[in-house]
């Protein structure tokens, strides 16, 4: 957003000419618009969203251990769209951003020792992106990866890693050679990257999405159906997988996760939550559930007619929601698997 709004600023000076700004008031507005950032992410971080009262960051958070963090950041893991299995393309590719952020880090203190001779010191726009670089890669290494209410907060800030690096580059007039060495490694990686990831797209759509969204056409309108997310550790693709089961027919997938952060567009009725029951007389409580059903607060109820997990029911910890798990498996069987996911219908 802050990179979005300078742009802006930056093109419309130039071409319509509404401006006469001098180059140090021009940064001066850089600076504060990358300030502007940095207190944005502060109120996210640091503020609960329904009560917008300060969160309490000793519980319920989750520091990834410093060498995870370093092997991500030195593998490009931020680069990464569907799998680690692109792991050695994107590595490659941020070895060659390294590279040209390297040249241009040798560049500016080239130029930094001729202002020192010259007795001309003074701050740059490049200065101001490289001290928002600074910045990310401390607050990368220093913050949680969950403040108990968002989380894979660290790829994020390798992401804008990422973006601040590019533009921090393009302020240097690098060498033409080595652009041309690198960027045609960079685009023959992009190349073979690009394959892995729609060979990678193709056998989902054809062993996974493409057999639910046939399927979804025999659900009875109006189904619920309830996600379990436990026995693996899930990627991002899979927490969203079993929405396609909404194609062709209105069903209510408990996929809440979104609407109970309070961060996204769509919130919950928290004083309206229904029960989730199996039967009348069972209820299935909230904690069965990774992707969070708060508590009811009101004595509606909502039956659950199907279970989607990842591979089956017998596979799911023995320890993960142990007291309902028996009359889950007693009331539902297997209706169809799609790829490695198994649906269940009530009995």
């Amino acid at each position: 957003m802050s990179l979005g709004i300078y742009l802006v600023f930056v093109i419309t000076k130039d071409k319509l000419r509404i401006f006469n700004i001098r180059n140090h008031t021009n940064l001066l507005l850089l600076s504060i618009i990358l300030a502007a950032f940095w207190v944005i992410f502060y109120y996210y971080y640091h503020t609960d969203p329904w009560t917008h009262k300060k969160l309490d960051l000793s519980q319920n958070v989750n520091h990834l251990p410093a060498h995870e963090l370093m092997k991500m950041f030195l593998t490009g893991r931020g680069l990464v769209t569907y799998s680690e299995i692109s792991l050695p393309y994107v590595g490659i590719i941020f070895l060659c951003l390294l590279a040209f952020l390297f040249v241009s880090l040798y560049i500016r203190i080239q130029k930094l020792v001729e202002q020192y001779h010259n007795k001309q010191l003074r701050l740059l726009h490049s200065d101001v992106w490289l001290i928002g670089l600074i910045l990310i890669t401390i607050a990368y290494f220093i913050y949680p990866d969950s403040n108990g209410r968002d989380s894979i907060i660290s790829v994020r800030f390798l992401i804008a890693f990422y973006f601040f690096s590019v533009v921090y580059i393009l302020n240097f007039n690098i060498n033409k050679y080595f652009q041309v060495i690198v960027m045609t490694v960079v685009s023959i990686t992009s190349i073979f990257l690009w394959r892995e990831n729609l060979d990678m797209v193709r056998v989902r759509n054809k062993t996974i999405v493409e057999p639910i969204i046939k399927y979804s056409k025999t659900i009875k309108n109006k189904a619920v159906i309830l996600p379990i997310i436990a026995g693996k550790d899930w990627g991002w693709l899979d927490y969203h997988i079993h929405q396609y089961f909404g194609v062709y027919k209105d069903v209510l997938v408990l996929d809440v996760f979104p609407s109970i952060t309070g961060y996204y567009p769509i919130l919950l009725k928290i004083n309206e939550l229904p029960k989730l029951a199996i039967t009348d007389s069972l209820e299935l409580k909230g904690d069965c559930n990774k992707v969070v059903w708060k508590t009811p607060t009101s004595n509606k109820i909502i039956y659950i007619d199907y279970i989607f997990t990842y591979s089956d029911l017998s596979k799911i910890p023995a320890d993960f929601c142990s007291s309902t798990m028996e009359d889950i498996k007693r009331y539902y069987v297997k209706e169809k698997d799609f790829g490695p996911y198994s649906l269940y219908k009530k009995r």
